[in-house]
């Protein structure tokens, strides 16, 4: 036996779901266009912070340029002055003029000219590795310039001792190649930098109007190779930063690294942060598809309840008919004196008293189900042997009708404390239960097991038994079952009303395999006073 699925009949509330889809797809499409909308204004706010690194490297690379080209003119006219002191034949002459750049200590370390394969230093002394360097250096450097001239060229490599730097000039004077330059210390310049990034406009007015360039911008100046750190200036800690950097190529490529704090920025920027609306959206987004989801839910439900009445309202319509039409027929057939012998109008009356007994019992069940009659129970002494034979002639005729022997046994003693109008309907519905769906000729067993406190009702029967899975439902109200693939009659709240009546007994209920085969139902009340 299987519970009943779908009757085939088309869903009322089809149009209502049609429409429910139709809001899932809009919504869902308004949702998309507002999150591709908000993703594409977030894209553009990023590379509006990627411009604003961008511009801040480019305007310290550019000031950078500036002033250590000025710098180096600067100290070429001095070394071209120290180079003519020493072509005049005043060698030993370390009187240099200074020039016009007030420079920090050690920057420019020395000047030099070049004669043949010997460095000729003034101002300081020089180490014969870096005399060493200077001449490769600027000697194959000069071989590829030569004859175009430019005001001055910057030469740096890395050495066992550091860094090192050289700007030097190759011209044609007197008669000869000359050339002369001056070693540089880069990072004796830190006083210069922290100067310049404190008077260069770094940011964007946009930006500098609403922070301090301290405060948004981490600065690292350096020399790609060897990666060497001249000069760092931190800005605010920062968990999402922004990277851009520039090169300023006529201070010796020297590289300028910005790291600018994006979530502090992009609060500055006019609708910069769309994470909030982002998050509302998709909150948004989940609140309706939730609620959508619930009203499929309740649809679903509804159709399911409508279904279920449906078949409840056509359920009890044929089960009120059937006896209504024995109880007319045979009643009529009495007042027409039709029926002539004793035994004929006996049995004419026991069917009309049976039916009305099966109406009874149907409109007790579905009283109780309704909740017309869930009045708490009312234990009272009871004799079970007669309660057990009363209710046994009840199920005669039906029984007599499935060809079934119907069969009662009593373990333990016959007296106890029950109600016994619901131990009655109990037996009933378990009986008429096992009648309806159990096969013709067989054997229904109702036993009683009186063990004090409580009362066991025990109904085996041998039909086809009933599948684990579906164990379960068949206690829940208006659930049918199927036998051989057709429907039987019923309203489906014969087994519920049995439940709730254990249940109010202080008892429960429970299906097991047959003894043999079949289905074994049994329910436990709990004897005595009744339950709160």
């Amino acid at each position: 036996m299987k519970t009943k699925r779908g009757t085939g009949r088309s869903n009322p509330d089809t149009p209502a779901v049609a429409l429910i889809g139709a809001t899932f797809v809009v919504v869902t499409l308004l949702l998309t266009q507002a999150l591709m909308t908000l993703r594409a204004h977030e894209l553009m706010v990023e590379a509006t912070l990627e411009d604003f690194a961008g511009f801040a490297s480019e305007r310290i690379a550019a000031e950078l340029n500036a002033t250590f080209t000025s710098i180096f003119l600067d100290q070429i006219a001095v070394s071209r002055s120290a180079h003519d002191s020493w072509l005049s034949g005043d060698e030993e002459s370390d009187d240099l003029p200074s020039g016009r750049w007030a420079l920090p200590p050690g920057a420019i370390p020395l000047h030099f000219s070049i004669d043949g394969d010997r460095v000729v230093a003034r101002g300081g002394t020089l180490d014969p590795e870096t005399e060493a360097w200077i001449l490769d250096e600027v000697g194959a450097h000069a071989a590829t310039v030569y004859p175009r001239p430019a005001p001055y060229a910057v030469l740096r490599s890395v050495g066992p001792n550091g860094s090192r730097a050289v700007a030097y000039r190759k011209e044609q004077a007197y008669e000869r190649v000359s050339l002369y330059g001056f070693l540089i210390r880069f990072e004796a310049f830190d006083p210069l930098y922290a100067r310049l990034l404190e008077d260069a406009t770094i940011l964007p007015r946009s930006l500098a109007a609403e922070a301090d360039a301290k405060d948004l911008l981490t600065v690292r100046l350096m020399f790609p190779q060897g990666n060497e750190v001249l000069f760092s200036r931190p800005g605010a800690d920062a968990e999402e930063v922004v990277v851009a950097e520039s090169f300023a190529a006529k201070a010796g490529r020297m590289a300028v690294r910005v790291e600018l704090d994006a979530t502090r920025a992009r609060a500055l920027v006019p609708g910069g942060d769309p994470a909030v609306q982002i998050s509302f959206l998709v909150a948004l987004a989940l609140l309706t598809f939730g609620l959508l989801a619930v009203a499929v839910g309740l649809l679903r439900r509804a159709a399911r309840l409508t279904r279920m009445r449906d078949e409840f309202v056509a359920n009890v319509s044929h089960d009120l008919r059937t006896p209504l039409a024995q109880i007319r027929m045979f009643s009529e057939t009495l007042l027409l004196e039709r029926l002539t012998q004793p035994e004929e109008r006996r049995r004419a009356l026991e069917i009309i008293r049976q039916q009305a007994t099966n109406l009874s019992d149907l409109v007790d069940n579905i009283l109780h189900a309704s909740g017309r009659e869930s009045e708490p129970v009312r234990p009272a002494p009871l004799n079970l042997a007669r309660l057990l034979a009363d209710t046994t002639d009840a199920l005669a005729p039906m029984a007599e009708a499935k060809v079934a022997n119907l069969r009662t046994r009593l373990e333990g003693p016959a007296e106890t404390s029950v109600d016994a109008a619901a131990l009655r309907r109990i037996i009933i519905n378990l009986a008429d239960n096992a009648l309806k769906y159990g096969p013709r000729g067989q054997s229904v067993t109702v036993t009683l097991m009186n063990r004090g406190d409580f009362l066991d009702v025990v109904v085996d029967d041998e039909g086809p038994g009933i599948p684990r899975p579906e164990r379960g439902r068949v206690w829940e109200r208006f659930s049918r079952l199927e036998h051989e693939g057709r429907a039987i009659t019923g309203t489906g709240l014969g087994l519920a009303v049995v439940r709730d009546l254990a249940e109010r007994h202080g008892g429960g209920v429970r299906l097991e395999d047959g003894p043999d085969r079949g289905t074994r139902v049994l329910v436990t009340l709990a004897t005595g006073e009744p339950v709160a």
